[in-house]
């Protein structure tokens, strides 16, 4: 995209200064809530939707609209920084380079009006093409570090989930095992019992027969006079 031929809008055409800030105060309030929700995607994509507003608005020429979004992102990020970094880590460092951005871009898309002004048609297209390719990388830049930090947080909560999961399984097994010991323990012990009381009764009966024998040899060696 040439930006030769490009004028500043800010004061005329395009979107005025008060409806451009007050746009982004309605994406700065969709954020808000984003966060609010604990929505990680949702808040990367927002901050996203910033940088590629600011990059069509500042290639428009519409400079003082794209530097309100700029500073409005930026003004919500340092006072909720906290909150922000909590859902989206990251998050601040992450907007002041969207913000270093946005300033380098306004500044060149200004010295490239300036040089079409001043009659340097070639050299301003040639930086207008250095201009694009610059917040092309940093776009690129900007979403895959967006991409990894939400990526890295997934992967930490599934991990968690997983470890969770693992604890209760061998909380369950634990439980299972013991329940199981104590099953055999009360089996044993009831064998146990019951072998010795087995046992009493046999030598109970061994015992009666026995007496049994020795009365019966009493009596007849009482008969015989022994």
């Amino acid at each position: 995209m040439a930006l030769a031929a490009i004028g500043f809008t800010s004061c005329t055409g395009g979107t005025s200064d008060n409806e451009a800030s007050a746009e982004a105060q309605e994406l700065v309030s969709t954020l808000a809530e984003q966060i609010a929700a604990g929505d990680q995607a949702a808040v990367a994509e927002t901050i996203a939707e910033f940088e590629v507003k600011i990059k069509e608005l500042a290639e428009a020429g519409n400079i003082d609209e794209a530097q309100a979004y700029a500073d409005a992102i930026q003004e919500y990020i340092n006072e909720n920084q906290e909150a922000v970094e909590a859902v989206l880590p990251n998050a601040k460092e992450q907007v002041e380079t969207l913000a270093t951005n946005a300033a380098s871009l306004i500044d060149q898309v200004k010295n490239a009006a300036k040089q079409a002004i001043d009659g340097e048609g070639t050299a301003a297209e040639t930086t207008a093409a250095d201009i694009v390719e610059s917040v092309e990388d940093a776009a690129k830049s900007q979403a895959e570090a967006v991409k990894d930090a939400a990526e890295a947080k997934a992967a930490e909560a599934v991990q968690a989930a997983k470890d969770a999961a693992q604890s209760q399984v061998d909380a369950a097994k634990a439980k299972a095992a013991e329940a199981v010991q104590t099953a055999k323990d009360a089996a044993a012990a009831q064998k146990q019992a019951a072998d010795d009381a087995a046992a009493a009764q046999k030598q109970a009966a061994k015992d009666k027969a026995n007496q049994a024998i020795d009365n019966a040899a009493s009596s007849v060696k009482s008969k015989l006079g022994l």
